[in-house]
């Protein structure tokens, strides 16, 4: 590949956060700045990392009834295939767009690529938490969204064509 394009809405811990989470979230905010870096160097190819900034208030899944505030880390980013970081933009720089002139060209990979699914791996809390949003996500999707989906298909393939 010449080019990797891609993006996260990766999100700190609940706020406001308890003392004993700092370390995590230190860990956490330094695990998505790096990232993009990493991967290119593993790639040899330069990255486009675009990632949601600002505050968010949703529900806990299976207790709907709590808010769940926090918000998206930033951490938008280009980044050449050596892993420079070239225009990047931080949760507190809030929206916007990063420009860079980049050169398309593998350049040799400079790091390895882990075995692991995580290039990093994840404190527990966050480990935990990714393992059962990820079940309710699954859960959702499969009950709601993908009936909903198929059924709009359906409802699409059925209209005469124009």
């Amino acid at each position: 590949m010449d080019l990797i394009v891609g993006g996260s809405c990766w999100w700190d811990v609940r706020l406001p956060a308890d003392a004993k989470y700092e370390a995590d979230r230190a860990r956490l905010h330094n695990f998505l700045k790096i990232a993009p870096s990493r991967l290119a160097r593993m790639a040899g190819a330069p990255v486009i990392h675009a990632s949601h900034a600002g505050d968010f208030e949703g529900l806990i899944p299976g207790d709907e009834s709590r808010k769940y505030r926090s918000r998206y880390l930033g951490e938008t980013q280009i980044v050449d295939g050596t892993g420079k970081v070239l225009p990047h933009m931080t949760y507190d720089e809030g929206e916007g767009i990063a420009f860079a002139d980049l050169e398309l060209s593998r350049v040799p990979p400079t790091e390895p690529i882990p075995e692991t699914f995580w290039i990093e791996p994840l404190p527990s809390n966050a480990s935990k938490a990714f393992e059962t949003l990820a079940s309710f996500g699954q859960n959702y999707y499969s009950t709601v969204l993908k009936p909903t989906l198929v059924q709009e298909s359906s409802i699409q393939n059925s209209k005469p064509a124009h």
